[in-house]
């Protein structure tokens, strides 16, 4: 009969559907193991980006009102015994707070001048840690700092304080490189990519791996979040 051929086409349109557990449709594409459908998965997955993303902003936010202290340093080079060999220090509106070469105990690895092109004849003239160390501590104490890679910096500001037996610094950080990871796939993002993600324009003067330009991107980083 016509009811019978017309129940029998509504009976072939099911064939290999399966009712989603999320939203209860009918749906031919499904992740069988969580008995979803495909167009709920993805639903969920702007959800959690869009959650991510809020969270990003307001953790921004949170910086900028703290306004903090922005810090990049160039080094000798990685590891344990190397040592701080510029620093500077901006605040929220790009001012230098501090800034100086510094004359290390320790020679420069020829891996890290080629990166930052700092040079042993450069630093000649230079004041040692230990003269630079009390306005970088009064300046940083207590204060909330944001570096690109905070971890590695505060750990050559720390082996350098150790090589003269200075006192740590205490100083609550944050991470402009960490903040931006989960926007970049989990993925630790370089300072210009991170400036990418975060939609920052560039420093007018200066280049990269310089500490008052690196320091520079990290304060638009936060500045460009912060007001989106």
């Amino acid at each position: 009969s016509d009811k019978q051929r017309e129940a029998l086409a509504i009976g072939r349109n099911f064939i290999g559907t399966v009712i989603s557990k999320q939203c209860g449709e009918r749906e031919y594409r499904q992740d069988t193991e969580r008995g979803t459908c495909y167009p709920c998965i993805h639903k969920a997955a702007l959800e959690r980006q869009r959650a991510q993303e809020s969270r990003i902003l307001d953790e921004a936010k949170r910086i900028l009102a703290a306004e903090p202290l922005f810090l990049d340093v160039e080094t000798t080079g990685l590891d344990e015994l190397d040592q701080v060999i510029e620093i500077a220090l901006l605040d929220v509106n790009g001012a230098v707070a501090f800034h100086s070469l510094v004359s290390p105990t320790v020679p420069i690895s020829e891996g890290a001048e080629l990166i930052h092109g700092i040079t042993t004849a450069q630093l000649a003239t230079a004041p040692r840690w230990i003269e630079v160390y009390p306005a970088i501590n009064t300046a940083l104490q207590r204060r909330l700092v944001v570096c690109h890679n905070a971890a590695f910096d505060w750990r050559l500001i720390c082996q350098t304080n150790a090589a003269y037996a200075l006192p740590e610094i205490t100083a609550e950080l944050a991470c402009t490189m960490e903040l931006l990871t989960p926007a970049n796939d989990g993925r630790w993002p370089r300072l210009t990519l991170a400036m990418d993600i975060a939609g920052a324009s560039a420093p007018e003067s200066g280049q990269s791996h310089q500490a008052i330009f690196d320091a520079e991107c990290c304060r638009r980083i936060i500045r460009a979040l912060a007001v989106k």
